[in-house]
């Protein structure tokens, strides 16, 4: 990992090299910001990629890794703005960007608009296992839990030897039994 790291830097020094030639050379900060995002550095990539829209606003894969600093910088409302710009502009794996739209939602509660971006990430590959387990994860926090089962039970199928969907629909049939557990108390009083 050092050496990734020391690698990145190395590049971040050559790009800041390259722009001292060139001031307005946008794949230098787009490569900039890219390495800073590899190993971490935020903040800095911001500055890289807010620069190159600056230089050119519509370049489309800036958008998708900003989302990705504003998803770990935990501001899931930009990340969520830079995704839907980025699928404006006709940004390819369309399903990739929604499933992370949907987890961008999920983070922020929002669990029935996580359940329609996984549902979109679904109709561009519709055995999309994470989408597939985040959409079930979805619906067991709203309560859902038959939703919850159904495609719980579809992530089993389609890669058994994953703990993921187990583990999951396991708490689905936890929450399930104490949920009819309290349902027969309240009847009772």
């Amino acid at each position: 990992m050092q050496v990734q790291t020391r690698d990145h830097s190395d590049a971040i020094e050559d790009y800041e090299k390259a722009l001292k030639f060139d001031a307005d050379y946008v794949p230098a900060y787009f490569n900039k910001g890219n390495c800073h995002l590899a190993i971490a550095e935020y903040d800095d990539a911001l500055v890289a990629y807010d620069k190159t829209l600056e230089l050119q606003s519509n370049y489309k894969k800036v958008y998708v890794n900003r989302s990705k600093v504003y998803f770990h910088l935990e501001d899931y409302t930009a990340c969520i703005n830079d995704i839907e710009q980025a699928l404006s502009l006709g940004v390819k794996d369309r399903d990739k960007r929604y499933l992370e739209m949907g987890n961008a939602y999920f983070e922020l509660g929002k669990y029935e608009e996580a359940i329609q971006n996984y549902t979109k990430a679904l109709e561009y590959q519709s055995e999309f296992y994470k989408a597939i387990v985040y959409r079930g994860q979805c619906y067991l926090r709203l309560n859902k839990f038959k939703e919850a089962e159904v495609y719980l039970n579809h992530c089993i199928r389609l890669n058994g030897s994953s703990g993921e969907g187990y583990y999951y629909r396991a708490l689905c049939q936890i929450y399930q039994v104490n949920a009819g557990k309290i349902m027969q108390r309240l009847k009772k009083n």
